[in-house]
């Protein structure tokens, strides 16, 4: 297994243990061998989420939509941020994103 699969699958396990810091040990290593990686980027954007490092999680979310705007998982990690931050105009156009896709 390459060690970037290893060190994803390390991420995906941290995210199920909602080991937040560790999901974001393993993803940094991920993207230094591969700055394009979306679920890095995903999981990033999630784990950021979850220790209230909006920012973060905004530029980590945004760039998965940059490497791959058909997938939904970022479009959604995004729409919960908004929502929680208070930013119902990008809530309301990440939604309508996702809405598009029904």
């Amino acid at each position: 297994m390459s060690e970037k699969k290893a060190n994803l699958k390390k991420a995906r396990e941290a995210l199920a243990a909602k080991d937040w810091r560790d999901v974001l040990l393993h993803c940094k290593l991920v993207l230094k061998e591969d700055r394009a990686c979306y679920e890095a980027y995903v999981y990033v954007g999630k784990a950021a989420f979850q220790l209230r490092e909006y920012e973060q999680a905004d530029l980590s979310y945004q760039k998965a939509t940059e490497l791959n705007d058909k997938a939904p998982q970022a479009w959604q990690g995004l729409s919960e941020l908004y929502v929680e931050t208070q930013q119902w105009v990008k809530a309301a156009e990440a939604d309508q994103v996702l809405l598009c896709w029904q």
